[in-house]
């Protein structure tokens, strides 16, 4: 599916049962100007005013001179601009997800929850934040381009021909553009953004914090959640999905135990072989924990893509599979116990050895290594002759 970080999102997040989803949530019209319109789901068009909701799956569209601010949570820590000749989806909020069809869009994000991600898409790209300023607009050739106006990165991924990521994300530092002119092409390279650009930036940014100020100010009560009721209900889902993960590994884990154990040859831990060497449960070759070669590379892989999946970088469709395939219960196996154990002792290396296990040139206590010396309770040597 091409909206990427909703597939790795959907497993991590909006698994659960009992806490909001991110359909349950809104979004509130703080300020406008202009025609703004918006087609509700299933519904007709109607004109938009200062107070109205805005739902998921909701549509809008705004006039050649108006703009429409939308808050995202009650304080409107989390706002976005959609500004004139815009045409605009709301796909989903927290994770949030916006389909701009045509315009710009420039977002001001402040406090995501942290398993959370902000994305906007559109017909060439992607572009995906956990918390930054920028700005997305389509040009009049149909370019994507994206403005980073803030201390974090934001990620920039193009779409192939059917409308999935493709490829790495380019990543966006403080004050860097790029552009994606059309399906299948990678995104120009990050450059700094032009003054002609950064004022059509700087004039949304502006603008966008005056209308926030204003309505803090006003005293207006929001008709929409608040971030610390949307980070309450999404850490009880993530709490309930780590439950539920973890009894199915109890499960999983269980059969795993008994189909290691049924394996031929295999030995219990303390248990003696024909050549005297002794199992040792839970170490494999050369004495290391784990099944050996290989597992500590996988597990720094998986973190690493964990890594991406919080910072709201697009995912690959393998690193998606291997998310996926690490959330099934009982996919995980224990180590593999069936290779040969080492010994408790180290044998010592055979060789010309002394009495009793002695080696060359050991010298026993007593003196009994010495020329002439004798062991305790050893008979005397016979006299010399003259």
């Amino acid at each position: 599916m091409k909206r990427i970080l909703w597939m790795a999102l959907a497993f991590v997040v909006l698994a659960g049962g009992s806490a909001a989803a991110s359909e349950d949530y809104r979004c509130e019209v703080i300020a406008l100007e202009g025609q703004v319109r918006m087609t509700a789901s299933g519904s007709s068009i109607r004109s938009l005013r200062a107070g109205d909701l805005v739902n998921v799956n909701d549509s809008i569209e705004v006039g050649p001179s108006g703009y429409v601010d939308l808050a995202l949570d009650g304080d409107a820590e989390n706002v976005v601009r959609v500004e004139s000749s815009s045409k605009a989806l709301i796909r989903s909020l927290f994770p949030t997800e916006i389909r701009l069809d045509n315009g710009a869009i420039y977002a001001k994000l402040k406090n995501l929850p942290k398993e959370s991600a902000f994305q906007v898409e559109t017909p060439t790209a992607i572009a995906s934040v956990r918390g930054s300023e920028y700005r997305t607009a389509i040009d009049a050739g149909g370019q994507t381009e994206v403005f980073n106006l803030s201390e974090s990165s934001v990620y920039v991924a193009p779409l192939d021909e059917s409308g999935e990521a493709m490829g790495e994300p380019l990543v966006l530092a403080k004050e860097q553009m790029t552009g994606v002119e059309r399906r299948g092409e990678r995104p120009a390279q990050a450059r700094a953004i032009p003054p002609a650009r950064m004022d059509a930036c700087r004039q949304a940014q502006e603008g966008l914090e005056r209308r926030v100020g204003e309505f803090r100010a006003s005293g207006r009560q929001p008709k929409i959640q608040r971030m610390e009721q949307v980070k309450r209900e999404q850490g009880q889902r993530m709490r309930e999905h780590a439950e539920k993960k973890l009894d199915g590994r109890s499960a999983g884990g269980a059969a795993n135990d008994k189909r290691a154990d049924d394996r031929p040859g295999r030995r219990e831990a303390g248990t003696q072989d024909a050549g005297g060497s002794f199992a040792q449960e839970g170490v494999g070759r050369g004495g290391r924990e784990g099944s050996g070669d290989g597992l500590g590379k996988g597990e720094d892989r998986l973190a690493e893509i964990r890594k991406k999946l919080e910072a709201g970088v697009p995912l690959t469709d393998q690193e998606k599979s291997r998310l996926t395939q690490e959330g099934r219960p009982g996919e995980r196996s224990r180590p593999d116990q069936s290779v040969p154990r080492q010994d408790f002792q180290e044998r010592e290396p055979s060789g010309d050895r002394g009495p009793a296990g002695q080696k060359p040139g050991e010298k026993k206590e007593g003196g009994g290594n010495k020329p002439g010396g004798r062991r305790e309770g050893a008979p005397p040597p016979p006299p010399r002759g003259p």
